[in-house]
């Protein structure tokens, strides 16, 4: 099985906060059999690429009330989710600590102050995407 590191994370975080055009792609496509689970809001298949990704964490961050009192909360998971989705493939989702996984590796990004910036202005320029 992959591993995914607090560096590789780094790396998807800062390219997720790259202008559209300057983040690479791979060429490499996972396919997916039908979803039986999964986070609330979560869209089809994942299609391993960084432009892929980006796609799907703008729409799940758009949907999300940005005067809500847990939006950084929120919003962190979400990347989180994707994330980890998108380094794994959507049969991590029949895992059933799935979610759990999740939050615990989005309470670890979010007390690091530097990768809370990072995560910070990943989603934050995801969302002036999706405007």
């Amino acid at each position: 099985m992959t591993q995914i590191g607090p560096a590789q994370i780094v790396r998807i975080l800062a390219s997720l906060s790259k202008p559209a055009g300057n983040a690479g792609t791979s060429a490499t496509t996972k396919t997916a059999a039908t979803r039986t689970s999964g986070p609330e809001g979560h869209p089809g298949p994942i299609k391993k690429s960084a432009s892929s990704l980006k796609s799907r964490l703008r729409n799940r961050l758009a949907a999300v009330d940005r005067n809500a009192a847990d939006y950084e909360q929120q919003t962190s998971l979400i990347t989180v989710q994707e994330i980890v989705l998108w380094e794994f493939g959507d049969d991590i989702l029949n895992h059933p600590q799935f979610g759990t996984v999740a939050e615990k590796v989005t309470q670890a990004l979010t007390s690091d102050p530097a990768l809370k910036e990072a995560l910070s202005r990943a989603v934050e320029n995801l969302v002036q995407l999706s405007r």
